[in-house]
């Protein structure tokens, strides 16, 4: 099996450019590894940083009002050694380009050839990167090594979210449950005070019937004395008058007759009033039932209430068992893209929040330590093209300057800063779009 040859690495030998923005003619040599750009603001110092960019990245990083003031046209060309990229800048708006290899030849669909080679690697630059906030970090790591956790994060959150408010719901019914009186030996349906009602009822029409015979016991007692008293009457007027003893003789034996139907007539009643006098029905005990009833019942809708809250509790539980096991199936899967990913420094990871360094936030990293970070990653965006642009380098101090050299030399890349001001520390120094002094 034939082993497969890596391109070999390209670096800027040269960079010319005439009439780009404010340079009027500059070109520069690159020699070591970090050429730090010096002078005043408004001078040319990005211009030059950019003049990569609009070189290799053509029409989409090219604003308008490229071309020198008071000039048709500009250009720009690059010696990456393997090859020579000529970019014309044309006051129509055109921005023709040509590669052309150290044989002379031209390469074909030239800007196609560039993005490829260069991707979104020459936009990286690692003093932005520092600053840039969390979420936009882990845009930039994520596309690096290829993991999105948008979708997970989104879906995390909606479970997440869901799963907060279940567990409120969980935690309120568990309270309810705690709240509610149980009581123990409690019937499980309640008692129907109607029924009860209506045996109230029936007791008291029962009592009601004994009154009734009661008192017509008591009327026939009446009229029996009333009878007797007649008699007492009849057999004084009968020894008062024996002219009417036949009289009194047959209204006394009517009376006999009548009394003796009487006492048939109050034996009879007096049987139907112990028959109904056996058949009154006690209402206090009724009475008693039906004041129980309401507390009965009362026990019989909270021992209801007690069970439907236990049982919002176990379905509140199983929902929230349910979404975490969800949740940590989403973390599993992200702990293998993770640890399947290959991260240009070694402990350096990504979380819902933004990109971590040895499990704590990229923030929280020494400066040294975040700019080697932002640098490795600038190599991996761009493994080939072996050049950092850097526009805020006045942002670093000497320690983190020094740290961009060791770094550059010990990975093999170019870095091209530009720093506000002409200190020692300047390569080259940039006046009125022109290179005015060559240090180093």
């Amino acid at each position: 099996m034939t082993a497969t040859i890596a391109p070999e690495p390209l670096y800027l030998i040269s960079l010319k450019a005439e009439n780009v923005g404010i340079l009027k003619a500059v070109r520069i040599d690159p020699d070591g590894e970090t050429l730090i750009l010096g002078g005043d603001n408004e001078q040319g110092k990005s211009t030059v940083i950019d003049c990569v960019m609009y070189a290799l990245g053509g029409t989409k990083t090219i604003p308008a009002c490229t071309i020198r003031e008071g000039q048709d046209s500009g250009s720009i060309t690059l010696d990456l050694g393997e090859f020579t990229v000529t970019r014309k800048l044309l006051a129509s708006g055109n921005t023709p380009v040509k590669i052309t290899t150290k044989d002379g030849l031209t390469r074909p669909s030239p800007q196609k050839f560039l993005d490829a080679l260069v991707g979104a690697g020459l936009a990286f630059d690692p003093t932005e990167f520092i600053r840039l906030d969390e979420k936009k970090q882990l845009k930039i790591v994520g596309n690096l090594v290829g993991i999105d956790f948008t979708d997970h994060n989104a879906k995390r959150k909606e479970l997440f979210s869901t799963r907060t408010m279940i567990n409120v719901a969980l935690k309120e019914a568990k309270a309810l449950v705690e709240r509610l009186p149980l009581h123990d030996g409690a019937p499980t349906e309640e008692v129907s005070i109607a029924s009860l009602t209506e045996e109230l009822e029936a007791a008291r029409d029962s009592q009601d019937a004994a009154v009734v015979a009661r008192d017509r016991v008591t009327d026939s007692r009446i009229r029996l004395d009333e009878m007797r008293e007649d008699v007492l009457d009849a057999e004084s007027q009968l020894v008062a008058a024996l002219a009417a003893v036949e009289r009194a003789k047959g209204h006394i034996a009517r009376t006999k007759k009548s009394a003796k139907e009487q006492e048939a007539v109050i034996k009879i009643d007096e049987a139907a009033t112990q028959k109904t006098e056996a058949a009154v029905i006690d209402p206090d005990p009724i009475r008693a039932r039906i004041e129980g009833a309401e507390s009965t019942n009362r026990m019989v809708r909270e021992n209801a209430r007690h069970r439907e809250a236990q049982d919002e509790v176990g379905r509140r539980r199983t929902q929230s068992e349910k979404l975490t096991k969800q949740l940590d199936d989403i973390d599993e899967e992200k702990r293998g893209l993770l640890e399947a990913a290959e991260f240009p420094v070694p402990k350096l990871s990504l979380d819902e929040n933004g990109v971590t360094y040895d499990g704590r936030p990229l923030a929280r990293a020494s400066m040294s330590r975040r700019l080697r970070i932002a640098m490795a990653i600038a190599v991996a965006l761009n493994p080939r093209l072996r050049l950092i642009l850097m526009r805020e380098g006045c942002t670093l101090d000497a320690k983190s300057r020094r740290l961009v050299c060791e770094f550059a030399r010990e990975k093999k890349m170019q870095a091209l800063l530009e720093v506000v001001g002409k200190g020692e520390e300047c390569d080259l120094i940039i006046e009125d779009g022109e290179i005015v002094e060559v240090r180093g």
